[in-house]
């Protein structure tokens, strides 16, 4: 709706950018489809892979923190390249962290109901991975993240903090995660070339 409002200041193509940006990442090629791919693999005979993993959560909560990191790159009339670079190392890491959650949470920390995964068999990077090597996956995707960013930011919008760590707070709750990573990128933004 606020991005819709026609006395917005962004001008109606970076509006229009915006809008089918969200619809798309919240869309059937997006969010949507994620969580259709999700409900289809609870019910399948065959656990998925990795990569199918990876790609499912790509599209399920990646696509939304993809574009709140890109989303201000969008408003600036800046290259969203290097920003979707990062939100689709961060993504992947919180979707991680969101299954480590699942297995060492408990109700009160994380808000919904844990070991949720494991009792059903589901296939997670943690069963895939083992819980140390999941931990060092959203690390080094976390790190790899924060590596792009600081190739273009003077003041690393990740340096000081327990990347781990952070990620794994962000994925307590989606809705502020989303937050975090919208927030954590908006300065970032201004450090990247105008788009012509």
């Amino acid at each position: 709706e606020l991005l819709a409002r026609p006395a917005s200041c962004l001008g109606a193509q970076r509006q229009l950018d915006l809008i089918t940006g969200l619809a798309k990442a919240s869309g059937a090629e997006g969010m949507v489809l994620g969580q259709a791919q999700d409900m289809a693999a609870e019910t399948s005979a065959v656990p998925l892979t990795l990569t199918e993993i990876a790609h499912l959560q790509n599209n399920k909560t990646g696509a939304l923190i993809e574009w709140s990191a890109t989303a201000g790159a969008v408003m600036m009339g800046a290259d969203p390249a290097l920003l979707r670079r990062y939100a689709q190392s961060l993504g992947l890491a919180f979707q991680i962290a969101d299954d480590i959650l699942d297995v060492e949470g408990t109700i009160d920390v994380v808000g919904k109901a844990t070991g949720k995964d494991s009792a059903s068999g589901k296939a997670t990077f943690v069963s895939l991975l083992g819980l140390e090597g999941a931990k060092l996956r959203a690390q080094d995707l976390v790190d790899e993240a924060c590596t792009r960013l600081r190739r273009r930011c003077a003041d690393a919008a990740c340096g000081g903090y327990p990347a781990l760590q952070a990620v794994t707070l962000a994925a307590r709750s989606h809705q502020q995660g989303h937050r975090a990573v919208a927030s954590g990128v908006k300065h970032a933004a201004h450090a990247f070339p105008h788009s012509e």
